[in-house]
């Protein structure tokens, strides 16, 4: 009888650790609210534009899109938007002319 009542006691207290270790963990799960800067919308247009490009050209390159598509494609990419920051635009637009432009990818200029 005296086991049991140990037993009990220490499952008891074995619990409640367990209860507070999930509580204090799942605190730190919680989402916060971060502000994003224009940074981030440059970086993410950024990568977006040069991915783009590059998969364009890459498709050019193997010959699954023909020349005239790959430059109707790459026009429509580069077509400023009001909500693309024209700094991410021309930072792709140089990037692309820099890597894949010797290799004959019409990328607009």
């Amino acid at each position: 009888m005296i086991w049991v009542a140990l037993d009990s006691a220490n499952l008891t207290r074995n619990l409640k650790r367990v209860t507070i270790s999930l509580v204090a963990t799942s605190s730190m799960l919680l989402p916060l609210h971060v502000r994003a800067d224009i940074r981030d919308k440059q970086s993410y247009w950024y990568g977006f534009l040069v991915g783009s490009g590059i998969t364009v050209c890459a498709l050019l390159d193997i010959g699954l899109l023909s020349r005239n598509d790959a430059t109707d494609w790459l026009t429509e990419i580069f077509t400023q938007r009001s909500d693309i920051p024209s700094a991410a635009m021309e930072s792709a637009k140089q990037h692309l002319a820099e890597e894949l432009g010797p290799k004959g990818c019409p990328v607009p200029r």
